[in-house]
């Protein structure tokens, strides 16, 4: 049971959904609307200059997936 991201055509709302069936419609939990379109996952968002999503390297979604800390201040 894939949990999708929509956004909703009527008010642009951006949600998530846990689907259980893939042919039951999706609505948008501010405005109740049926009409939404699926987003790109997060990692399928990054990169390129298409519209067309890219997938990332593995190496490349764990660095996007993961805040950098910040660097430690010398030893004085």
């Amino acid at each position: 049971m894939p949990i999708y991201e929509y956004q909703c055509k009527k008010c642009s709302h951006e949600f998530e959904q846990l689907i259980f069936d893939r042919g039951a419609p999706v609505h948008c939990p501010e405005c109740g609307s049926k009409r939404a379109k699926k987003l790109p996952s997060v990692f399928a968002r990054h990169g390129g200059d298409s519209d067309s999503p890219q997938l990332l390297p593995a190496d490349q979604v764990v660095a996007a997936a993961v805040p950098r800390a910040a660097p430690a201040a010398p030893i004085e």
